[in-house]
């Protein structure tokens, strides 16, 4: 007799496939990400068809873990032999596949089982990521004059999945599914002559095919991030699994490439395969108004993908520049250092890389912009060379690079006077991690014993009892803190001191109404006159202990410098100027033509 079934619970099975160190940081993601609003999991490990000793290495995982339960099946089980039987004693309505090589992302679940609410649909799916950022499917289609499965926005960067839409493809492929019970047990088993992502295709094809819900979804509110190996969810790893696939489907499978694309934002048309395109022997152009001029644009962020670029500023740097484009009538995506080269980089008309510490090569023939904000000593002419334009925030570097200057910016909509009330935060504030070769503004700071609050990583133990803060302030926090000190400490690499390169922080405490004090930069005075300048501890207590009014002026004079930098150096303003060398540049080419 089955089980009545539980709306509220959530029935996770784990395929096998991949090593179990990747389902061990799989499980330690489901624990990081669960949410007390989100349906209570009911999550399974098998050991069938596993040698002893990886047995014993999946109990261990359900052992030390709150959220999955292992069932022990002897070596000569199959693993759906194992599934059939959990899912049969479960009282979950609902079933979610989990691939091994995958970790789920906060707020996964949700929209998953909320997709199957639709009695119109028989299974959804998360849009599955690459670890480098970029989308490595979002489904799968079938190509309108072969049959030929193509992963839907393979190569294409985040901001390409339309949100919160939901996205009808011909079949998926893995990462995470949803699905009914009953219907993982009526569609039955997977076909083990096929890997990769063509296994679970066949899956969902037959399962719609047989359900009485036939759509198949891909939720981009619901996203994971494949681990695995490079092709491991691949459909053409092995050409003998797609001759398999195609010899059962290639005249049953519903084609929908050109609905599919189109819904996406994309014209396809099928043509000989020339040169770099996200699908081979296919074309694709942007579906845009008559009358749009607008160019879409790649910014090359310096900066890793997901949670740890989050503390970069580089990432916040790239986001403000994207929006101040996009206000323009840009399209814009950003692209985190390891997906520079992704695949559909082709389909971009502009690829304007924000320098770090990341240099990259421009590898097609859209427009390309070097803009340097850092590490200027990093840049070699050979490098700058590949780029249409190289510009620079500083007033006189990169003359024999034919740079040209563009400071840093700031945001106005989140550095403004009117977040906090002055001096009502730190006395001294100092925000950025600590490093090796040292911070000498904090020293001078702790030096003159002043009142100093520090927000950063890396200071446990560096700084006197209480001036250590927190690791991390969120970027839309960080106006109201800068406005609310009595001082804010600015410091330069030593690099990009002596090149004239000021900091983007600079700018934003003063459009914040902040009191900001630097460190010596060449040029400084030329950008912000009434910023002092401190050299060591004893300048910078006399600048500390100095009348605020005298040294900075009055509240009305802090907001009409706050509003100064704002008109001049904030995101737009920068974004106008690179449209302006986009322009030129393409013009240039079409004289040449």
């Amino acid at each position: 007799m089955e089980p009545s079934l539980d709306p509220g619970t959530v029935l996770v099975l784990v395929r096998r496939g991949g090593r179990v160190a990747r389902v061990r940081t799989l499980v330690a993601s489901l624990e990081e990400v669960r949410r007390p609003s989100d349906p209570a999991l009911d999550c399974w490990l098998t050991t069938a068809g596993l040698p002893l000793a990886a047995s014993l290495r999946l109990a261990a995982i359900a052992e030390s873990s709150d959220v999955v339960q292992v069932l022990v099946e002897p070596e000569q089980a199959t693993w759906q032999e194992s599934w059939e039987s959990i899912a049969r004693a479960s009282a979950a309505r609902l079933v979610v596949v989990l691939d091994p090589d995958v970790l789920v992302r906060p707020g996964w679940l949700s929209p998953l089982v909320g997709a199957l609410e639709s009695p119109t649909v028989a299974a959804a799916a998360a849009v599955v990521m690459d670890r480098g950022g970029s989308v490595r499917s979002a489904g799968v289609t079938f190509c309108a004059v072969d049959g030929s499965p193509q992963m839907v926005l393979g190569g294409f960067a985040a901001e390409d999945v339309p949100s919160p839409e939901f996205i009808e493809v011909s079949a998926l492929s893995g990462g995470a599914v949803a699905l009914r019970r009953d219907d993982l047990l009526a569609t039955g088993r997977f076909n083990l002559r096929l890997r990769g992502g063509l296994q679970l295709a066949d899956f969902t094809l037959r399962l719609a095919e047989g359900a009485m819900a036939r759509s198949l979804m891909v939720v981009p509110e619901s996203r994971v991030v494949f681990w695995g190996e490079a092709d491991g969810d691949s459909l053409v790893s092995r050409p003998m699994d797609l001759s398999r696939f195609m010899a059962r489907w290639a005249n049953r499978v519903p084609r929908l490439d050109e609905r599919v694309w189109r819904m996406l934002g994309w014209s396809l048309t099928h043509e000989p395969d020339v040169g770099q395109r996200p699908l081979a022997g296919h074309a694709l152009s942007r579906l845009r108004e008559a009358k749009s001029s607008a160019l879409r644009w790649a910014i090359k962020n310096p900066a890793p993908p997901f949670d740890r670029g989050e503390r970069w500023g580089d990432t916040h740097f790239a986001r403000d520049l994207a929006a101040a484009l996009r206000r323009l009538g840009e399209e814009v995506v950003i692209d985190a250092a390891p997906a520079f080269d992704r695949s559909a980089a082709s389909i971009d008309n502009v690829a304007l890389l924000v320098r770090g510490i990341r240099p990259w090569t421009p590898t097609h023939s859209q427009v390309s912009l070097l803009w340097v904000i850092s590490h200027p000593d990093e840049v070699l002419a050979a490098e700058a060379g590949t780029f249409d334009r190289v510009l620079a925030a500083s007033a006189h570097w990169g003359a024999e690079l034919g740079a040209s200057m563009l400071l840093q910016a700031t945001d106005p909509a989140l550095f403004h006077p009117d977040m906090a009330a002055p001096d009502s935060g730190p006395e001294v504030l100092f925000v950025g991690g600590a490093r090796a070769s040292g911070r000498p503004m904090v020293e001078w700071a702790v030096e003159a014993g002043l009142p100093l609050a520090v927000y950063g990583p890396g200071w446990e133990d560096l700084l006197p009892e209480g001036a250590w803060r927190g690791s991390y302030v969120e970027h839309d926090r960080l106006g109201a803190l800068y406005r609310s000190a009595g001082l804010v400490l600015c410091d330069h690499w030593s690099d990009m001191a002596e090149q004239g390169f000021v900091s983007n922080r600079l700018f934003d405490v003063l459009a914040a109404g902040g009191r900001a004090v630097s460190d010596p930069v060449s040029g400084l005075h030329a950008v912000a006159p009434d910023v002092p300048v401190v050299s060591g501890a004893e300048e910078l207590r006399a600048v500390y202990e100095a009348d605020r009014v005298s040294l900075f002026g009055d509240d009305v004079a802090v907001r009409a410098r706050a509003a100064h930098v704002a008109a001049l150096h904030s995101f737009d303003a920068r974004a106008r100027v690179l449209i302006d060398a986009v322009a030129s540049v393409r013009e240039a080419r079409a004289g040449r033509s």
